[in-house]
């Protein structure tokens, strides 16, 4: 009994206990504290969740949270805008100066984007004959990338406007001189070829042979004369003349096989004549016959010995391309290879056609080898079996005598 007693006393104090603590443990009503707020941890930034928009908002007026920086632009290039500004501001010393601080620490692609930046700017001078500022950077730029071949063509170009012809010729010459690559050869020789061309236009224009003479003169003891500068330099020997040095000349470039025929006709003229009167423009390796037709001009193609192509001179035309008729007279002969089918542009948009290789082909006395040939459904009448494009004239220096109907030709390199 004793026992029993004992036991409903402890239940009874432990009941009583549990209502006190509930009564201690309940929150206030009405007692104007803001609802529990939680936290969310999300990549290093703390967001609460509130639990109702009253009380985001008043959060939100008093307190900040830190956000994600900003995706940085993978095309910013800070160094190289601040270089391209300091250019930009004919600053050009310092522009320099900050090329050199930097060009161990870019890459090799990187210091391109730079020197562009700094032909551009010297292109843009020249164009708009600013000359002293074109001056001021060539010189600042030379000063450390002596070597710089696109710069010493461009100084060539600045020495030539103003009149500095011997400058002009040993600019050239000297970037001849830092070429290390056979595209590089290529450009300075075709940079120097019409330099040479467009002054010797000018002092024939003024009559002023004895001059030009004494240009030719210098090429050829600055040993960059080539065959055809040699022939000019002979034809204006003869004019004055000078056979023993003129035939000297041509002996010379008769050993040259494109340059032989004319060198020979020349000395036989001479001898028949026993005068002679240099041509208003320097001479070219051969001629081809053109035939005129309205605008245009129609010159004989032919492709592994052949009968003669009668295409249409284009130089806006990228490949020489024949029609399916005449392709079908000339696929009888060997020398062709398919390579395909292939989409080219042309003057009334993409056409599909075969793509072929030609083994020889020969332009007037010249071969060309493994020539392309685009063959397409084109109708250009019977007169017409195609285009010539800049595929075969861009191995010339070439140039149109209207006057004579010919095209004039020399073999580029």
């Amino acid at each position: 009994m004793l026992t029993l007693l004992k036991n409903f006393t402890l239940i009874v104090i432990a009941f009583a206990g549990g209502w006190l603590a509930h009564a201690w443990l309940r929150p206030v009503p009405n007692s104007g504290l803001p609802p529990v707020t939680q936290v969310v941890v999300q990549k290093d930034n703390y967001i609460p969740v509130f639990s109702s928009e009253s009380d985001a908002q008043s959060v939100a007026d008093i307190a900040t949270y830190p956000s994600d920086p900003p995706t940085p632009d993978p095309t910013a290039n800070p160094r190289l805008d601040s270089f391209r500004v300091l250019i930009e501001s004919n600053k050009y010393q310092k522009a320099v100066n900050f090329y050199i601080a930097n060009e161990s620490t870019v890459s090799s692609g990187e210091l391109e984007r730079w020197r562009a930046v700094v032909h551009e700017h010297l292109e843009l001078k020249l164009a708009n004959s600013e000359l002293q500022l074109f001056q001021d950077l060539a010189e600042n730029w030379l000063n450390y990338r002596y070597n710089d071949i696109d710069t010493l063509l461009l100084m060539a170009q600045y020495h030539w406007a103003m009149g500095y012809i011997n400058e002009a010729l040993h600019t050239y010459i000297q970037a001849e001189s830092y070429a290390n690559s056979s595209y590089q050869r290529s450009q300075v020789k075709e940079q120097m070829y019409k330099f040479i061309v467009r002054y010797d236009a000018d002092l024939a224009a003024a009559e002023e042979w004895y001059e030009l003479s004494n240009f030719y003169e210098q090429l050829d003891q600055l040993d960059v004369a080539s065959a055809g500068d040699k022939y000019r330099y002979a034809e204006l020997l003869l004019t004055q003349g000078d056979e023993r040095s003129a035939f000297q000349l041509l002996d010379e470039i008769s050993n040259n096989p494109t340059w032989r025929k004319k060198a020979l006709d020349l000395k036989q003229l001479w001898s028949d004549n026993g005068r002679y009167q240099a041509s208003a423009k320097p001479g070219f390796a051969a001629s081809v016959p053109l035939k005129p037709i309205g605008n245009h001009y129609l010159v004989q193609l032919r492709l592994n010995d052949g009968e003669p192509l009668k295409l249409m001179l284009d130089t806006g035309a990228s490949i020489t391309m024949i029609n399916d008729r005449a392709f079908g007279r000339q696929i009888s002969a060997d020398g062709w290879s398919d390579l395909g089918w292939r989409y080219f542009n042309t003057a009334n948009g993409v056409a599909r056609g075969r793509l072929m290789e030609v083994e020889r082909a020969n332009l007037g006395e010249f071969a060309i080898a493994k020539l392309n040939i685009a063959v397409q459904g084109v109708d250009f009448g019977d007169d017409i079996d195609g285009l010539l494009g800049m595929n075969v004239l861009s191995r010339f220096h070439f140039q149109i005598d209207q006057d004579r109907h010919e095209l004039l030709l020399t073999p580029r390199g």
